[in-house]
């Protein structure tokens, strides 16, 4: 098929060359029988009640396969296909009657005053949790000094000011991807073409990778904002970055007068990139040529607030556009594939948001409501 004009959406029942089964057990197909259960409330935002399009497509695609295969077999494959771009369409609102009884309201007290670098976990999936730190109000000059070395024209100083926020202390794992999405797209994994450079490593606490922004926006739907929201003790959202969000963090209150948070010197010591090409020294250092285990730099480099990997390792997608163009999203932090310059806190790297590479990944935040 073409591709859909901008604001058609379609689900199909099977992939090209599959069938479209009929379900005994429900007296119905099993497309038809799924988009009603989600449009009842299985897969709505358990926060806010709303079925989204994209919300009910994810639902669809996750559940339809396994509902097949155990009425009609293993060997039976019906795989739905999305088409289209309306990820934020509201379908349907479902309304959920509590007396407040089971919930617990967010702990003021910690909320008002938590302290710059303060960590506090969050369940994301059965057993998995991933760490935030929180990163203190403030106001900060971001952008690079016209005196720094290999500058480019787009990273031009401007102002930032915030209430503060909270931000993913890791990258996001491979057994958090796994555990989240039921699959393990990286190319430095056990499984992948590439598993001879991570010969007898243990991966799930590698950087999952080979991600793009529209996968990162599929994850993020299936995180639950409530159970973050009692983890972390204030009302927010768990969200992509905004690129200025991400470069506040990255400096940690040291301002925008050095490189990286640590200094003005990268030979991949003090972070996982390729150290054939340092930033601010002539000494070489070492180069992996893949990724490693998320905080294996923090006490080669410890940032101010407890992040780790904020240089190196693989790009972060943020949440904007690049300069407003419809086109590009903005990735930042530089990866184990790049010289140091790359890995500078303030270097923007775009791409489509559709782009995976097996040096692009992600780190979440919880940005609090206004």
């Amino acid at each position: 098929m073409p591709d859909l004009p901008g604001g058609t959406v379609a689900l199909f029942s099977c992939s090209k060359g599959q069938t479209s089964h009929e379900s005994k057990t429900h007296n119905r197909g099993f497309l038809f029988h799924h988009v009603i259960e989600g449009l009842g409330g299985k897969a709505a935002n358990k926060k806010t009640g709303e079925v989204t399009w994209l919300g009910l497509a994810n639902y669809v695609e996750e559940e339809l396969p396994d509902a097949v295969s155990k009425e009609k077999g293993p060997k039976v494959i019906q795989t739905p296909e999305v088409r289209g771009e309306a990820r934020k369409l509201v379908l349907a609102r479902v309304t959920k009657v509590s007396d407040g009884s089971n919930e617990k309201p967010p702990n003021e007290k910690i909320a008002r005053d938590p302290k710059p670098g303060e960590e506090r976990s969050v369940e994301i999936a059965k057993g998995v949790e991933m760490v935030f730190c929180w990163i203190p109000a403030g106001e900060a000059t971001l952008g690079s000094p016209a005196k720094e070395k290999d500058r480019h024209d787009d990273e031009k100083e401007h102002e930032y000011k915030t209430k503060g926020f909270w931000m993913g202390k890791y990258l996001v794992t491979q057994e958090q991807w796994q555990a989240v999405m039921k699959a393990n797209p990286s190319d430095f994994s056990a499984e992948s073409g590439y598993k001879e450079r991570v010969k007898g490593l243990n991966t799930t606490r590698f950087p999952v990778e080979k991600v793009s922004w529209d996968d990162c926006v599929k994850f993020l739907e299936k995180l639950d904002d409530g159970v973050a929201v009692k983890a972390l003790g204030m009302k927010g959202k768990l969200s992509l970055p905004h690129e200025d969000e991400w470069e506040y963090a990255y400096r940690g209150g040291k301002g925008n007068k050095q490189a990286f948070y640590w200094g003005d010197k990268l030979n991949g010591a003090e972070a996982n990139c390729d150290g054939n090409h340092p930033y601010g020294t002539e000494d070489k250092g070492p180069y992996l040529k893949r990724t490693t285990n998320v905080g294996d730099y923090a006490k080669a480099a410890p940032h101010p607030w407890g992040l780790c990997d904020m240089s190196g390792n693989v790009y972060q997608w943020c949440e904007n556009l690049y300069n407003g163009e419809q086109k590009y999203r903005v990735l930042h932090g530089g990866s184990w594939l790049n010289a140091g310059s790359a890995c500078r806190g303030v270097y923007r790297h775009r791409r489509e948001p559709v782009y995976r590479n097996w040096f692009v990944g992600v780190r979440l935040s919880f940005r609090l409501d206004s």
